[in-house]
């Protein structure tokens, strides 16, 4: 069994020659299983976050209320469809708040999961030191994006 999330499984099965022949043999590493998905087609989900800082009386609470309890970092999470969209929900809102010293923040992280963008893992070297390198298709604007229209960028749409 192999649990290396998302970027780290695919890294290390390109290191010990479970992947396409020719991705492994390029850096010396004898292929061992012939898996030409390895490390490819990856879904690319961009993420925007907005960042602001609390409200005097947003503080006020989240400090009081985090002198009872812990303050949870995710407080709900929101979903809805992006404009052009397939998926039913396809946009996820996660507002959180956040605490350095005094200060609170409040985060908006927004990420689009409708992509049509397709990362590929690859190996730097055959030793698992590096970590692996992400290759992304280009950045398109806004004209061509129709999943993330309002956003200044979407990756790969």
């Amino acid at each position: 069994m192999l649990c290396g999330g998302a970027y780290g499984s695919p890294g290390v099965l390109l290191a010990q020659g479970s992947a396409r022949p020719t991705s492994c043999a390029a850096f010396g590493v004898r292929p061992c299983l012939d898996l030409p998905g390895v490390g490819r087609n990856l879904p690319d989900h961009p993420t925007l976050d907005l960042r602001f800082a609390a409200s005097d009386e947003l503080a006020r609470q989240l400090t009081a209320y985090g002198r009872l309890r812990p303050v949870p970092d995710e407080q709900v999470i929101g979903k809805t469809r992006s404009t052009g969209g397939h998926a039913l929900y396809d946009l996820p809102l996660l507002p959180q708040t956040t605490r350095t010293d005094d200060d609170w923040t409040c985060v908006l992280p927004a990420a689009c999961l409708t992509p049509r963008s397709q990362a590929t893992l690859r190996l730097p070297s055959p030793s698992p030191a590096p970590n692996p390198s992400l290759s992304t298709p280009t950045w398109r604007t806004t004209a061509t994006c129709r999943h993330c229209p309002t956003a200044s960028a979407c990756a790969g749409a």
